[in-house]
């Protein structure tokens, strides 16, 4: 069984102004390796950038994302910011937004894996947009 990790992205340069810019702005779409890792080459040029994920919840539950190094980021599901990334979280059904911003100088250069795991025992059952 393939990993679900999630391999379709829209990235963007984070503006200065740390807010995350709307679906209207000019995000470009990267797709992870076979091995789940989204590149740091082929993220935009910048010290701080933005990348965003969907999952598709079908069933409503819990889950925990399994992320390659959690530091230099910071976590978004559906706009709300999570305090701990490596925490459990609830998802109500339908399509969810995860949005990473990746400052470079805390990550020396190490690309993004994320991998959305099922809480044991949690009914919830997702796919990663854009992967099969």
């Amino acid at each position: 069984d393939e990993s679900p990790v999630i391999r379709k992205w829209s990235v963007i340069a984070a503006p200065a102004s740390g807010e995350v810019p709307g679906d209207d702005a000019q995000w470009r779409v990267a797709y992870s390796k076979v091995s789940g890792d989204l590149p740091d080459s082929d993220l935009p040029i910048g010290r701080r950038v933005l990348a965003k994920g969907y999952l598709n919840v079908q069933v409503a539950g819990s889950i925990q994302l399994d992320i390659n190094d959690i530091a230099g980021l910071r976590v978004w599901i559906d706009g709300i910011e999570m305090t701990n990334p490596s925490e459990s979280i609830h998802l109500a059904k339908g399509r969810r937004a995860l949005t990473f911003l990746i400052d470079r100088q805390k990550r020396a250069r190490n690309g993004l894996r994320v991998e959305p795991l099922a809480e044991p025992g949690s009914p919830v059952k997702f796919q990663p947009e854009g992967g099969s």
